[in-house]
């Protein structure tokens, strides 16, 4: 039985020096970004304080009370539209089909 490494041949890798007059490349410096929300040194205990006292005032909760009213209300593109000129449209757009 032959051994399956007999037929591989030994290569030797060869190091070269540097090619002269080839700059090389330079690699793209990116900025670091911070996230506040992230950052421990962004909320203060005081601020989370005010911000938790803010959400237990009566303004925060009829503001609350104000958007869920507004987002539970289906949202009609057309209601405004006035009856005429929205049938007009329609019939243009029949027209050209």
């Amino acid at each position: 039985m032959m051994d399956s490494t007999q037929n591989l041949t030994n290569k030797e890798v060869i190091k070269t020096e540097k090619k002269a007059g080839i700059a090389l490349r330079r690699l793209k410096q990116e900025k670091a970004f911070a996230i506040p929300q992230l950052n421990d040194e962004s909320i203060s205990s005081k601020d989370l304080e005010n911000h938790l006292q803010w959400e237990k005032s009566v303004k925060c909760r009829a503001t609350q009370a104000s958007v869920d009213k507004d987002s539970k209300e289906p949202y009609d593109q057309l209601a405004k539209a006035e009856a005429e000129k929205l049938q007009k449209v329609l019939d243009f757009i029949k027209s050209d089909l």
